[in-house]
């Protein structure tokens, strides 16, 4: 099984338990250690077979940073503009 973390990483968010957890292998594992998953994060969910966890990482990180790249842009689309 691997798991991908998202949220409030790190010991902050351990001790929190603000964290997303997506874990990817065997779902017989998975639910065998959920208990210990949900003591770490508030979010811990089986997303599929081995890998699947990363990708599901990966497009939350593309989302992310295509967020924020067209943020500013749409905000500054109307200056100069009778609107």
């Amino acid at each position: 099984m691997a798991a991908r973390l998202a949220g409030q990483t790190g010991p902050g968010g351990a001790a929190s338990s603000k964290m997303a957890i997506w874990a990817g292998g065997d779902e017989q594992i998975f639910n065998r250690h959920k208990p210990v998953l949900d003591a770490m994060g508030d979010q811990a969910a089986y997303i599929g077979p081995i890998g699947a966890g990363t990708i599901a990482k990966l497009v939350h990180n593309c989302t992310g940073a295509v967020m924020v790249w067209r943020s500013p842009r749409s905000l500054r689309w109307d200056q100069g503009r009778e609107v």
